[in-house]
């Protein structure tokens, strides 16, 4: 994972004289990963599926690097995935180029743009994540040999996604990329995948971006992210698998270790409260009493302490309070 880790930074440089046309949210290190996994780590034995695409910058070093992999053709296929409506919250990630758009436009027009210099095929559907793969066509069919997520941004979401997908994945091949699996606001990817360590191998933690995991046990799959489900609904399961997460992150990645164990504030927020935000009433989510108020506290406490001063100051845990 290191030597991985040492040929991003050394890609970096390649990838910051690769300029994008679009509005792009990724750091110069998911850039270089994006690359370096289209034009080394790929065998190209299947298509790529970019689940949440945005304006496409994702896909587009991807698309650069497979472009530069031994074994390209010309035939290979990338599928930018969004429901492509504009939320207004990304309007200050466009103020720098010559774009005018508004809550719920259409802007899978834009992305096709952005994507249209690229060689192999980059196909964009039009895909409502909340809508269950059950009852909409996610997938046209072909073996998925990397699956970018991105759309995750609820639990349930992000198991329609896995629901819709996996069942294309090669079994101990397709590289599943979580870039949200260290954000705050998607405190609940990390129990998940965890849950399913089945099914979900380690291959990469970055140091300013997300999670890259080997699919495997493709025969055990559906059924253990059903499982996920249920386990989702028990705080107690939660929190076992996020501290299972930041062990697997491990300490000498001290940057993912550090930020996985800041987001778990998030989780204990969560935790603590009745939350009938994704399942509904009829489903309620009972977790609540005094005692998370003061686990979340002690934890807090826990991190002022032990808080590496090479990076954020302690103040930051300050504020959750």
């Amino acid at each position: 994972m290191n030597s991985l880790l040492e040929q991003i930074e050394n890609t970096i440089q390649t990838t910051n004289n690769i300029p994008y046309q679009g509005p792009s949210m990724l750091s110069s290190e998911e850039k270089a990963f994006y690359y370096l996994l289209g034009s080394t780590l790929l065998t190209l034995e299947g298509v790529v599926v970019d689940a949440g695409c945005w304006l496409g910058s994702s896909s587009y070093y991807l698309g650069k690097g497979i472009e530069r992999n031994s074994k390209f053709t010309g035939e290979q296929t990338i599928y930018a995935c969004d429901i492509f409506r504009w939320d207004k919250n990304h309007d200050l990630q466009i103020k720098k180029h010559a774009i005018s758009l508004h809550e719920n436009d259409d802007f899978q027009y834009l992305t096709k743009k952005f994507l249209e210099s690229l060689k192999l095929k980059t196909i964009t559907r039009k895909i409502d994540y909340s809508v269950s793969p059950d009852t909409a066509d996610y997938h046209t069919g072909e073996p998925i040999e990397a699956l970018m997520v991105d759309a995750g941004k609820t639990p349930e979401l992000l198991f329609n996604i896995l629901e819709g997908y996996l069942p294309y994945c090669i079994e101990d091949k397709t590289l599943i990329f979580f870039q949200d699996y260290r954000d705050y606001w998607c405190w609940f990817i990390p129990p998940i995948v965890n849950f399913l360590e089945n099914i979900m191998e380690p291959v990469i933690h970055l140091k300013n971006g997300g999670s890259g995991f080997r699919f495997r046990n493709k025969e055990q799959a559906m059924k253990l992210v059903q499982a996920a489900r249920e386990m989702f609904m028990e705080s107690t399961q939660l929190e076992k698998y996020y501290d299972k997460a930041i062990a697997r992150v491990g300490k000498e990645h001290t940057e993912a270790f550090f930020q996985m164990k800041v987001n778990k504030i998030a989780l204990l927020l969560h935790i603590q409260k009745v939350t009938e935000v994704y399942y509904g009433s009829e489903n309620r989510i009972d977790r609540v009493d005094g005692q998370y108020e003061k686990t979340l506290l002690t934890y807090i406490e826990e991190l002022d302490s032990s808080w590496p001063t090479l990076l954020l100051d302690s103040s930051l845990h300050n504020a959750y309070r």
